[in-house]
């Protein structure tokens, strides 16, 4: 029986490491939360959005554009609609690049009232 390991000279790239780093920005900075999109893939057909506590990690909610263009004012509208608001939408200014096409963030306030619980 042969076992393929890596090879030791090729470097690798942990694809979660850019969330990672940008999750921890978004605690430096106190953030509600911090959204991330990630290009459409075999998985999902649209840019897949989702909010992100940067203290733990958690997913407090997700949701699929179902276009394969990024389109920041529809979800810009989507996330207003569900009581946040992102620091690029406040500055009208893109969404930053994660390193390695990763995808996009921003940071989001959360405007919802206390105690509300919502189902996207």
């Amino acid at each position: 029986m042969r076992r393929y390991l890596p090879d030791p000279s090729v470097p690798t790239v942990d694809p979660r490491q850019a969330v990672l780093t940008a999750l921890r920005a978004a605690d430096q900075a106190h953030a509600a939360l911090l959204a991330v999109a990630y290009p459409p893939n075999a998985s999902h057909p649209g840019w897949l959005v989702s909010g992100l506590d940067p203290a733990t990690g958690d997913i407090a909610f997700r949701f699929d554009t179902a276009t394969t263009e990024w389109d920041q004012p529809a979800v810009e509208a989507q996330l207003r609609h569900h009581g946040y608001t992102s620091m690029a939408g406040l500055l009208h200014e893109d969404w930053t690049p994660l390193p390695d096409d990763a995808g996009l963030s921003t940071h989001l306030l959360d405007a919802r009232p206390p105690g509300h619980r919502d189902t996207w």
